[in-house]
């Protein structure tokens, strides 16, 4: 089987984590015939090893601006879809702004366009009614978008089942792949030694800067937990320090009488990540819409406490693993933090429920990637079912044991 990668959308955030992890997979693969487009972003992680592992590795440029993350797509990947004639497209997250000739799967993770009740909770707060009527027409536009493909992936049945209902897709139409943490980030983790300090307690917030992950809920937050606890704590971001929204939280911060308990470190790349889930107490995720994300695999597999949002998605994806908190409330993430933080039988307790969270709900990395293939091939064979593919037909992903 041939198939063709589409990560020419994928440029932050989680989603790099997914990209890296199947070019990882896809150029041990010698069974199939992996090609891989990466857009000028990503490409920045990808290793030169990679040019020579797979198939073909197209390096799309950089964008300039906002209209290139739609016209790249359509200038770049069609073509490279007649080269290469492959069995399928596989575009990691959309919308895809093309449609593939050959079978087309498109990720969704755009969390935000399938809560409408949290989103209109939060939007029309202190926005601009021209932004608002200018965010409408967007959503159509992207909504339309993914009624083209043939086939949708998503990484939960919450995720599905809200899709289905708000887009008016046939859920027979939308394959679920569930998520897990990435070779790489075990492998680094494998060979880290750190602890976290002892002068002080660290809560990791490992994830970029948006707006559906609520992070200006921590200072006040911090502002809160500095009234009860006696000893030092900071809260380490992963947003570079020129961004707008890390000004905005150090504001906060100044305002709040707490910018020495907020931290960063920047843009970090994915294999160096691990080492600040290694250096922390505790992970912390106040998001308010997410389709799935990594750091809850990620913080199982590391071993550290999380306390997370009380919402659907993060009651799937982490069961008895998590501690949860009103994502709206600075005095209930203040309680549950020190809690967590000055109970070490407690945090010691809810990591071990983790762990087995973790081996029981969550694929291993090899698991996911032969769910991929075979989520690849199940999509080829319902539309194709008279055209051959060639290659071997994977093993059906099991569970862990």
């Amino acid at each position: 089987m041939k198939v063709l990668i589409d990560a020419s959308q994928v440029a932050g955030g989680g989603a790099v984590q997914v990209a890296l992890a199947m070019m990882t997979q896809a150029a041990a693969d010698t069974d199939h015939e992996w090609h891989v487009a990466v857009s000028g972003e990503l490409s920045d992680q990808v290793d030169a090893a990679f040019d020579h592992k797979l198939a073909g590795l197209t390096r799309l440029p950089k964008r300039r601006n906002g209209y290139e993350r739609l016209t790249f797509p359509r200038r770049f990947m069609p073509p490279l879809e007649r080269r290469i004639a492959p069995d399928a497209v596989y575009t990691l997250f959309g919308p895809p702004y093309w449609q593939a000739k050959a079978v087309h799967l498109v990720g969704f993770a755009l969390g935000r366009m399938i809560y409408p009740e949290l989103d209109q909770a939060d939007s029309h707060q202190n926005t601009a009614w021209w932004r608002l009527q200018a965010r409408a027409l967007i959503d159509r536009f992207r909504r339309r978008q993914f009624h083209r493909p043939d086939y949708l992936v998503v990484e939960s049945t919450t995720v599905r089942d809200r899709l289905s209902r708000h887009f008016g897709i046939d859920p027979a139409r939308i394959f679920v792949v569930a998520n897990s943490f990435s070779p790489v980030f075990a492998e680094t983790l494998a060979h880290i030694d750190s602890k976290p300090p002892s002068d002080r307690f660290r809560i990791a917030v490992p994830c970029s800067f948006y707006p559906h992950k609520n992070l200006g809920l921590i200072p006040p937050t911090a502002a809160l937990m500095a009234q009860t606890l006696s000893r030092p704590f900071e809260f380490c971001f992963t947003v570079p320090t020129v961004h707008p929204g890390w000004q905005a939280l150090q504001r906060q911060g100044v305002e709040l009488g707490v910018s020495e308990h907020l931290a960063t470190r920047g843009t970090l790349k994915h294999g160096d990540i691990a080492r600040l889930y290694r250096e922390s107490h505790a992970v912390f995720l106040p998001t308010l819409v997410e389709c799935s994300t990594a750091v809850y695999p990620e913080s199982f597999c590391a071993g550290v406490p999380l306390v997370t949002s009380d919402l659907d998605f993060a009651r799937e994806l982490c069961g008895p693993a998590a501690r949860y908190v009103d994502p709206r409330s600075p005095a209930a993430a203040a309680e549950a933090l020190s809690a967590l933080l000055t109970d070490e039988a407690a945090a010691q307790a809810q990591v071990t429920r983790a762990t087995s969270f973790l081996k029981e709900h969550y694929p291993s990395p090899e698991q996911k990637w032969r769910t991929q293939i075979e989520t690849i091939y199940r999509a080829c064979h319902r539309r194709n079912s008279d055209r051959p593919i060639t290659g071997s037909r994977p093993a059906p992903a099991k569970r862990n044991p």
